[in-house]
Formats: C-alpha cells, structure tokens, sequence
C-alpha cells in the first residue's frame, strides 16, 4: 500500500540504516530516523484533526522540510497530498485548493497563502510538543486503507485550459517504483537530484526513486533550475542519478555532469543530438508518461548515439 505499509518498508527496506541521510539541501542534513519519527509526529497531528483516508491535504511546496515531512505525514496518515505552488496567482492557488477538496494544508513560516483551509507550519517546534513520534501502524489511522482511496492529486499544466486535477491512486505509485528503480540501477549510495517543481509530477518520481532504496534525496536550491547554474551544483553535491526535460539538458554544458552516471530525460521531445552529446560515458534513458497513468508509462532502454 502506499500508507504506512509502503512507508514502513521504504524505511526499512533502505539498507543503510536510521543515520543514512534521506534529504539534503545547502548543507543541511535530514538523516532516515530523523525523517520517519518527524513524519510520525505530523501524521499523528494531521490523525488528531480527522485527517485519513479519503481525505486531501494541501502541501505548500515552498522549502524541502515541507516536502520531506509535510508529504510523508500526509501519507502516513492515509490521506492523500496535493502539492501547492505558493508562487501562483492567489486566484489559482484557491481553485486548486477548492477543486482538490483539501481540508488542511501544511506549509512554513512567512510563507503567506489565501485562507481557504488551515495552514500548519511544518517548522513549528510547538504544534508537535508531546506528540509521539513511533510508527503509524495502519490501526492509528481513522479507518484502513481502500484500494480506491488517492495516494495524491496532481493538477495539469492546463495548456489545454483549465488546470485539471489528477487523481493517482496506490496501486499506480507500487507500480512505478519497481521496474524504474531495477532499470536505473538504484541503490542505498546513490544520490538522487530533485529538480523538479513539486507541482510537476516529475517530483514525485524523484522523491520515489530516492526514498524507495535509502538513497539521498539531493534537492536544487532557489534559481539552480538548468544551464551552468544546474551543472555546477550536480558536480558539487556528486549527484549520481538526474531526471530532467530535454531542453533542460540542452541548456548545460557538455562534459559537465562528471559525477552523473543515469539520466533519464521525459516530458518533451528527446533529439538525436541531445543522445550524442550525453549517452557516451553514462546511461541514458527516455522516458514517457502523461499525469493519468502515474508519471511514466513507458521507458527506453540505455540509448546509444548514432543508433536511432
């Protein structure tokens, strides 16, 4: 399940242990043990106030301790999370709070967002006081989970319109992680860049990749989104595994990726010469998927330049 089931086994399953770092950004540190009993406590809190299954929780994405633990406690609470781009128009941010149904969102200090639902700081010492941070067993949560019941709502871009919202269920999420952590040969060492805008279901591919196998969860700071910005800071934080759009990749200049050994690219069209400038030297893989079908419904397998 993708509730505290499938949470007590990517902690477990991590293989490197509770000191083991999950996240890092900037030279700060969240270690595995940290993350879980952190995340404990909020699902705990969210359970407190008639959070479950069946319910949506709004995550301002506006810092990586709101989605190390603000995503995790949602989960492990049974409820499902819709991330929450602060930086929208506030018209925006209410319809998408409104279509999703969120009863409760989570963010951070100074973060200002419209009053829709009740916003709880995830860095808010004094909300957690006394609040146990063991394991959430499945008969902690308000009732057990259903194989209907959303893991998270992602809304689409809205080219077409109107953002719509995505409703993925767990049985989706199980599926991905699998086959792609196999393909992209994942393990506990590796470290895995969070690039992605956590309104963009690409994030949640990320966060699976890394959290499913106890790897490091590397996340971009403010402004470091592509060009040499991008390059730099994955040579210097040694990033192993990178999932960005094509025209990303174009953007950063060849032979700067040293410490990177896969890339899997998704999202636009991938060209001939984008495989001849990055495949020498690593894997490279294209992948495809529409929101509907859980980010990725199909990948390539390790591409070759000239071979097209």
């Amino acid at each position: 399940m993708w509730g505290c089931g499938c949470c007590r086994r990517f902690w477990r399953g991590c293989g490197v242990g509770w000191g083991g770092v999950a996240v890092s950004c900037g030279g700060v540190e969240l270690s595995y043990g940290e993350l879980d009993e952190w995340s404990n406590r909020w699902a705990r809190v969210l359970i407190g106030r008639g959070v479950g299954p069946g319910v949506v929780v709004g995550v301002a994405v506006s810092g990586w301790v709101v989605l190390g633990v603000g995503v995790w406690g949602v989960v492990k609470s049974g409820a499902a999370f819709v991330p929450v781009d602060p930086g929208l128009p506030e018209v925006r941010v209410r319809e998408l709070l409104v279509d999703s149904g969120a009863v409760v969102g989570l963010s951070v200090s100074g973060v200002v967002l419209p009053s829709v639902v009740e916003w709880l700081r995830v860095d808010d010492p004094g909300v957690v006081v006394g609040v146990s941070g063991v394991g959430v067993a499945d008969g902690d949560m308000l009732r057990g989970l259903w194989v209907g019941d959303a893991a998270y709502v992602m809304f689409t871009s809205g080219a077409s319109g109107r953002r719509k919202g995505v409703v993925v269920k767990p049985g989706g999420v199980a599926n991905l992680v699998e086959p792609v952590r196999v393909r992209v040969g994942l393990w506990a060492g590796c470290r895995v860049s969070h690039v992605a805008s956590p309104s963009f279901d690409a994030s949640v591919y990320e966060w699976l990749m890394a959290f499913s196998v106890g790897a490091r969860l590397v996340v971009a700071p403010a402004g470091v989104f592509g060009g040499a910005a991008l390059g730099e800071w994955l040579a210097v934080e040694g990033v192993t595994h990178c999932f960005v759009t094509p025209s990303v990749l174009a953007s950063v200049e060849s032979g700067s990726l040293g410490s990177v050994r896969v890339l899997v690219v998704a999202g636009e069209v991938l060209g001939p010469e984008l495989v001849a400038r990055w495949a020498p030297g690593r894997e490279l893989f294209d992948a495809y998927g529409p929101t509907e079908v859980t980010v990725q419904a199909t990948v390539s397998g390790a591409l070759v330049a000239g071979v097209w």
